[in-house]
């Protein structure tokens, strides 16, 4: 996808979005660019906290230095939208972003490393048609229930409520990730469409209380979150009819989340969300189409 699209043209998508949605992120927020520092931090050491690849990455680099290196070139292009926005406005702030991501990579070596299987608790509400999302919450109930809660205090300010859901956007990729067996599917005109339908009104239902508190204390930001739930019901389109277009009995999940990852991440860009809704239409086709190639 990204060769038909070319690198070229993606970079300077990315650039002048940063350039205009990073503005209005600040006026909506209202916060001081030093806030930029350790919301950073907060990131690049949660996401080196959960990576699974730790150990992958030390039998390949077997110098400390030499992973060193890699992991601060790694998070500093995570990081990249936020040190380029303060690097045109705020140089001192972009310099510390960027020796933030230097510092996490040298703490890494100091991060426990968490085991690499889950124990499940079964949730009986949920029903196994929705298996993704069961066994995505099953892993660790407590976890999202605490995420959850986090959510309602929103009403303290708006930006609870945009990162709250920023942080849900990026777990939608991983949430659909995984197929399920070929008896699973049960086959009929429309599987992918009842599939989109459920999800949206389940996601309608667990975001609702958040979404009525977000519109009832900050009403002058209404448009902000009509749009952020513009964006997240995009993504469960999306993510979906990726999952099935790609899908086949002979593999446990599918190779197609870091591009949905990209293409969540696009949504949030001014017009990118128009992006996301045109490719998802003409993968929904192509998913109705695959399925069916199994049950000819």
């Amino acid at each position: 996808m990204l060769q038909s699209v070319g690198w070229v043209l993606l970079s300077v998508f990315l650039i002048i979005s940063v350039g205009i949605s990073f503005p209005l992120l600040n006026n909506i927020l209202e916060a001081s660019h030093w806030w930029s520092f350790p919301g950073c931090l907060i990131i690049i050491i949660v996401l080196d906290v959960y990576r699974k690849d730790k150990l992958f990455l030390r039998t390949i680099f077997r110098d400390h230095k030499t992973l060193l290196v890699y992991l601060a070139v790694e998070y500093t292009l995570v990081t990249m939208p936020i040190w380029l926005y303060q690097l045109f406005n705020n140089l001192e702030t972009a310099f510390i972003v960027l020796m933030s991501c230097w510092l996490v990579a040298w703490l890494s070596r100091y991060f426990t490393n968490r085991e690499h299987t889950s124990t499940k608790k079964t949730l009986k509400f949920i029903p196994l048609s929705l298996f993704e999302l069961k066994f995505f919450i099953e892993r660790n109930p407590i976890s999202w229930s605490l995420f959850w809660l986090t959510g309602v205090t929103s009403m303290i300010h708006i930006g609870i409520y945009i990162f709250w859901m920023f942080i849900l956007l990026m777990s939608i990729p991983e949430l659909f990730r995984y197929y399920e067996s070929r008896d699973m599917l049960h086959w009929k005109n429309g599987f992918v469409f009842d599939k989109i339908r459920k999800y949206t009104t389940v996601f309608f239902l667990i975001t609702l209380v958040h979404t009525l508190t977000a519109f009832f204390f900050h009403t002058d930001m209404y448009l902000v979150v009509l749009y952020l739930n513009l964006c997240l019901f995009s993504a469960i389109i999306l993510n979906i009819v990726m999952k099935y277009a790609g899908y086949s009995p002979l593999f446990h999940a599918g190779a197609v989340s870091n591009i949905n990852g990209i293409l969540t991440i696009i949504m949030l860009f001014p017009g990118g969300v128009i992006i996301t809704i045109g490719y998802s239409m003409w993968k929904y086709f192509e998913a109705e189409k695959n399925l069916k190639t199994f049950y000819a």
